[in-house]
């Protein structure tokens, strides 16, 4: 079992945030308990598109805060079951209480004329947001089916192994009481070993609402990027606004990565030695939604080892759905 808790003081406010959380295993980790309480500030875009410790520094330095925060009291509780090495179910129960925040600073260290932007993010289908306080009952089920997993033993513990067999999900998530809500998501990823080609790796999910939320806390968001500097996630868009294209209608998304062996730069045998590695990306974007009228897609390519650390992608968007046409990001292991 694990118990974990953090306190923290808001300055600005003169309120204390925190949470406490306790996780209990069983059955040789087959059977999972979790209870968790607390009051904390948490991102709009539950994906966590924005490093706290990369903010820190555009915010401070550069005036620039991607943040968007909201308050949340909440009470809940998780149980997951491996019901064999290829099904597992979980559920999620948890009562919160939530209410939209707002700045008390215009700027970071520096004073130019530059300033933060709202904490109220702007959407295609809303226009401006603003959140209003509301209380609800929120729970989650999820059935993960990996067909070719099995059961291994290594040092005694038992594990599962999947290797390269593709795993499927289906979610169901429904709120209750203050602005009720309902989606069903379904997806599907799998990493696939090309031998001499390198691997391939996709994820793409389907997700629909069945009773459209009416908070925008529950829109569908996705994880974006509004930075020069991302995370190893690969499963997000470069390029793509972190609030602008959350939706309460149905979509499709898509992201595939293939690491080759040799490409171009690995080619040469002193920089593969050395550690230089190759990637290309693609990710895909459907709305049906009628102010959407093309599908946005971007293309990545990628170097990563520089310097046993740094990594970098360019990222060319397609369509019309962001003004780049050319963007440069970085990758940093911290």
């Amino acid at each position: 079992y694990s118990i974990n808790a953090n306190v923290r003081y808001a300055l600005a406010r003169k309120a204390f945030n925190g949470d406490f959380g306790y996780t209990r295993n069983f059955d040789e980790n087959r059977r999972r308990l979790s209870l968790g309480a607390g009051s904390n500030v948490y991102q709009i875009n539950p994906t966590n598109p924005v490093s706290e410790s990369y903010n820190k520094f555009y915010a401070l330095l550069l005036n620039e805060n991607f943040l968007k925060l909201y308050q949340k009291i909440f009470l809940n509780v998780g149980y997951e079951y491996q019901v064999s090495s290829k099904i597992r179910l979980s559920g999620f129960l948890e009562y919160r209480h939530r209410k939209g925040l707002s700045n008390h600073v215009d700027q970071g260290f520096f004073s130019n004329s530059t300033f933060f932007t709202s904490n109220n993010p702007l959407n295609n289908e809303l226009g401006n947001i603003s959140l209003q306080d509301n209380k609800q009952f929120y729970t989650r089920f999820n059935m993960r089916w990996q067909p070719l997993s099995s059961w291994r033993r290594f040092n005694q513990v038992r594990r599962l192994s999947n290797n390269e067999g593709p795993t499927f999900n289906f979610q169901l998530e429904n709120g209750f009481i203050n602005q009720p809500f309902s989606k069903i998501s379904l997806s599907a990823s799998q990493s696939i070993s090309l031998n001499r080609l390198g691997q391939v790796s996709y994820f793409i999910n389907y997700s629909q609402f069945l009773e459209k939320p009416t908070s925008f806390l529950d829109y569908q968001h996705f994880k974006g990027n509004e930075m020069d500097v991302v995370s190893n996630d690969r499963r997000m868009f470069y390029a793509l606004p972190n609030y602008l294209f959350s939706t309460s209608s149905s979509h499709v998304r898509a992201h595939i990565h293939w690491e080759p062996r040799k490409l171009f730069f690995s080619q040469i045998n002193l920089l593969n030695l050395y550690g230089i590695r190759e990637h290309v990306g693609y990710n895909y974007l459907k709305i049906y939604a009628p102010i959407y009228k093309q599908d946005y897609h971007e293309i990545s390519y990628g170097i990563s080892g520089i310097a046993k650390i740094i990594s970098f992608d360019i990222v060319y968007p397609l369509g019309n759905w962001v003004p780049e046409r050319l963007k440069l990001v970085f990758r940093l292991p911290f």
